[in-house]
């Protein structure tokens, strides 16, 4: 969100080339995200930053959330990006598949196993590395669950394929493959 300069582009596309390299502003600017915001969503904002309403809030404020754990804006932002806006931004609707990395992997050897392959010949949905980690208790993240997938998701399980376990009893369980 803090959008990067055209020289900056310039350099990473000749540095990719010949990838088609796009580069996309995922989100307005923070001014206007709280600008679009009705008051109720403002004056929680405002809360959990420890900030008066109205008062200037940046991307780098640190801010509380429901749990009690402290990120700053930025990262909580990135965070419900990943997890609910992404598989709906128009930029990505043309693909089947997508991988991105965190800014702390640090890929020093060559991979023994190509995982865009082994997504292609193997048909999957999702492809991980490092399960159980992270964890939300965050009631917004079962609300975004049920609008994208029509369910609430209340846990996952891994035993060779995803379990995902509906918050709602009364629906079968739903299995990501």
């Amino acid at each position: 969100t803090l959008p990067w300069r055209e020289q900056q582009i310039e350099i990473l596309r000749e540095e990719v080339a010949p990838s088609n390299l796009q580069v996309i502003v995922d989100t307005p600017p923070l001014e206007e995200h709280i600008a679009s915001m009705t008051p109720e969503e403002k004056e929680y904002l405002y809360s959990r930053c420890d900030k008066k309403p109205g008062e200037n809030i940046t991307w780098f404020h640190h801010c509380k959330e429901q749990n009690g754990q402290v990120n700053n804006l930025a990262y909580a932002w990135q965070s419900v990006f990943r997890a609910y806006h992404i598989y709906n931004h128009p930029a990505l609707l043309k693909y089947k598949y997508m991988i991105w990395f965190d800014s702390d992997v640090n890929c020093i050897d060559p991979w023994s196993t190509d995982p865009m392959k082994v997504m292609i010949e193997n048909d999957l949905v999702i492809l991980f590395y490092n399960f159980p980690y992270g964890k939300s208790r965050g009631p917004l993240l079962r609300e975004w669950a049920k609008e994208v997938y029509d369910r609430e998701v209340c846990g996952v399980t891994y035993k060779k394929h995803l379990k995902a376990r509906d918050c709602n009893p009364k629906k079968d369980k739903a299995q990501i493959l």
